[in-house]
């Protein structure tokens, strides 16, 4: 033992303090790590090989951006949002210079360009150059691009995909508030182009809008025809105004001009229809011979050739639940015309430019018959009873009874009605005969028939 310690050396206890603790890590902060780790590679690494090294960085650009506090845009290529509204139809939308797009080369290795159609309509493609595109709908891009490429990669398959639609102009003129030049997109409507431009000045036509197309603008095949003069179509924008017809506001293309003119004529709609002028009871007013219903508002509708009754009333919004059933049409010098709503031939009446549409209102009248000296139809006054009413028709006949009336309400239901109660608009207001004298009505003829034949009898015996 002496001899052990003679050739080894003598190691000294290393003090408590100098000694370094194990660091203890808890099993949730440890998988945070990993994760943490983690993640950035299997997010950037896929994103890193579905991209071309000429539009790596780029990428990594709009990533960065995509990071920012102001950013909006989604992940990927930094675009904005885009709202729609409808997803848009590959078989409808045609490619227009300034839509980016995105060709995707899937097979083991995929890879993907980010490009951007230029201004001449060219889609500039690796390994094959510049393809025409515009014009064409998303599905005949894809094609012509599939074809191009199918030679480098016959395995592949390979898809065209629109990022972010291109803006264009279009020129606004004629009966506007600010005519001039504005820029749209391919989801932009003829609304869109008006609003942009103040909107149509009073006089201006919104039925006969005008859209000129440039030579070739329309489509790929146009163009290809060799088509050398443009294209105007006419536009008739009271559908979308009134019902919301998206056929009746159409989409915009890349150098279209929009002509607003003057409106030939108008027909006039009121009473009880529905629509911009739609009401219920009419509010009273103050009036100088005491409170008088508001009178029906007025709709003026611009008239185009070939009008019908049916399409202007449609126009409107149709007769309303407060309509009588009976029109009046009245046209200047000529007689009013009286048609009833329920015959099918109604609707086809043609209309002229300045014609005055009435859709009577029941609301608006209180109907007084049976006997009074002036049987008829009288405006509806708040607040009167059935004896005004019946005084405003002259009052009762000799034969009419003072009490024992009848109101015929508008949903149909026949009651008694006492002299001092108020009537309600639309209403049927009967004053029945008293049975007296009805008999004395029948035997004051009969009696004076009598003496009659009496005095004729006599004379004869002389």
């Amino acid at each position: 033992m002496d001899y052990a310690r003679s050739i080894m050396p003598i190691r000294k206890p290393v003090p408590r303090s100098t000694r370094r603790p194990l660091v203890f890590i808890p099993g949730r902060t440890l998988h945070a790590i990993v994760a943490g780790l983690l993640v950035p590679c299997l997010t950037v690494g896929p994103v890193l090989a579905q991209t071309s090294g000429s539009s790596l960085q780029d990428l990594l650009r709009a990533m960065d951006k995509d990071n920012s506090a102001d950013s909006q845009a989604g992940p990927g290529y930094g675009a904005p949002a885009w709202s729609l509204e409808t997803p848009v139809d590959r078989n409808r939308y045609r490619v227009i210079p300034g839509d980016q797009m995105a060709v995707g080369i899937w097979s083991e290795s995929p890879i993907t360009h980010l490009l951007g159609v230029t201004p001449d309509g060219m889609l500039v493609v690796p390994k094959v150059g510049p393809i025409e595109v515009v014009g064409h709908t998303l599905d005949e891009a894809e094609r012509e691009i599939t074809a191009a490429l199918g030679k480098f990669y016959p395995r592949a398959r390979i898809t065209l995909t629109l990022l972010y639609p291109g803006r264009f102009r279009v020129s606004v003129t004629g009966m506007v508030a600010a005519p001039g030049v504005y820029e749209l997109s391919t989801q932009d409507r003829l609304s869109t182009a008006l609003g942009m431009a103040g909107g149509i000045t009073p006089g201006g036509s919104v039925r006969r809008i005008g859209i000129t197309t440039p030579p070739g603008h329309a489509d790929a095949a146009s163009r290809d025809a060799g088509a050398g003069t443009s294209a105007t179509r006419e536009i008739d924008l009271l559908p979308w105004l009134v019902q919301g017809s998206l056929d009746a506001n159409p989409e915009l293309r890349p150098g279209e001009v929009i002509d607003v003119g003057a409106q030939e004529g108008t027909v006039t709609v009121r009473g009880a229809f529905n629509g911009r002028s739609n009401h219920r009871n009419p509010e009273p007013i103050e009036g100088p011979y005491g409170n008088r219903p508001a009178e029906d508002p007025e709709l003026e509708i611009e008239w185009r050739e070939g009008d019908t009754l049916g399409a202007i009333l449609a126009a409107a919004g149709g007769p309303s639940r407060l309509a009588s059933g009976t029109v009046r049409i009245d046209r200047g010098e000529t007689e009013a015309v009286t048609l009833v709503l329920a015959d099918p031939q109604t609707a086809s009446f043609p209309l002229e430019p300045g014609d005055g549409i009435e859709v009577e209102n029941r609301a608006r009248w209180i109907y007084v018959v049976g006997s009074v000296r002036q049987p008829g139809r009288y405006p509806y006054r708040p607040g009167y009873s059935a004896e005004e009413y019946v005084l405003t028709a002259g009052g009762t006949t000799e034969l009419g009874r003072e009490s024992g009336w009848e109101i015929t309400r508008v949903d149909g239901r026949v009651e008694t009605v006492d002299t001092q109660e108020h009537i309600e608009p639309g209403t049927k207001l009967r004053i029945p005969e008293t049975r007296v004298q009805t008999v004395s009505r029948w035997l004051g003829p009969l009696t004076s028939a009598a003496a009659l034949t009496l005095s004729i009898i006599a004379i004869a015996k002389r």
